[in-house]
């Protein structure tokens, strides 16, 4: 998965499509943010590009229970 937060300058903006999206479908979004993103949404953004394993508590029931991947 590929995510980008950007500021446009300009009505046209070129997107680079990695390679291994090339011939398949993909969905492309434009969707606003808020102008002001403050430290704790930035945190949210950041891990959204986390993987789950690396949130994984290794004291947590549910993380424990659950099947290795």
């Amino acid at each position: 998965m590929l995510r980008q937060i950007v500021t446009p300058s300009d009505e046209h903006y070129d997107l680079h499509i990695p390679k291994e999206y090339i011939n398949k479908t993909v969905e492309i979004l434009v969707l606003p943010v808020a102008d002001v993103i403050g430290d704790e949404n930035k945190n949210i953004m950041q891990a959204q590009n986390t993987s789950m394993q690396d949130w994984a508590n290794k004291d947590d029931e549910v993380w424990n229970d659950m099947p290795a991947i």
